[in-house]
């Protein structure tokens, strides 16, 4: 299931539930929006439950793949066993569930080695908990993408009475972008 529906992206084209002449390509653009925007934000959006990922260690901080993550559970074993003695109780770290990351508290760090933490979580979205103003966007790009489809790489037309500059089609939209930037993965 994607994040934006078919629907909404028809319904901010004005175009008829009913008319399925531009569905496969919408649902491209869809999809391919979603992707592009998880790449430039450096995350996932959607959904997953009793997600595994083998992290790194050594740091005292741990990157999940997802943005909005709950229900945590972090495994430390140089012998990557991980078994139900590895698991780190919650009080030694922070889940920062929005930005989707774990610190671990105070100076402390993870247990260093390659792939030795696994953690297992929830996070993501889906098409009805997905923040407004990323759904907002998605669909403003998609709706973007499709209109300009037959002039790809038009930047000006010039015509008797004025002339037209127009974006290039492989840009964020201006606002779009500094919506990406406001949900941008953080390093610290």
């Amino acid at each position: 299931m994607s994040l934006i529906g078919l629907t909404d992206v028809k319904a901010q084209l004005e175009i008829a539930a009913n008319i399925t002449e531009y569905d496969v390509l919408l649902t491209d653009l869809i999809n391919d929006a979603v992707v592009q925007a998880e790449s430039y934000m450096e995350i996932k959006m959607g959904k997953v439950t009793a997600g595994i990922v083998y992290l790194d260690g050594g740091q005292g901080v741990l990157y999940l793949p997802h943005i909005n993550i709950s229900a945590v559970t972090i495994w430390q074993d140089l012998g990557k066993v991980f078994a139900n003695m590895d698991i780190l109780d919650s009080i030694y770290y922070t889940v920062y569930g929005a930005r989707g990351f774990i610190r671990r508290n105070g100076s402390a760090k993870f247990l260093a080695g390659n792939q030795v933490i696994k953690v297992r979580y929830d996070g993501g979205y889906d098409s009805i908990s997905l923040p407004k103003d990323i759904k907002r966007a998605l669909i403003k790009q998609i709706a973007y993408s499709f209109r300009r489809r037959k002039d790809l790489g038009l930047m000006s037309v010039t015509y008797p009475d004025g002339s037209i500059s127009k974006m290039s089609v492989d840009e964020w939209l201006g606002d779009v972008k500094s919506i990406w930037d406001r949900h941008r993965r953080i390093s610290l």
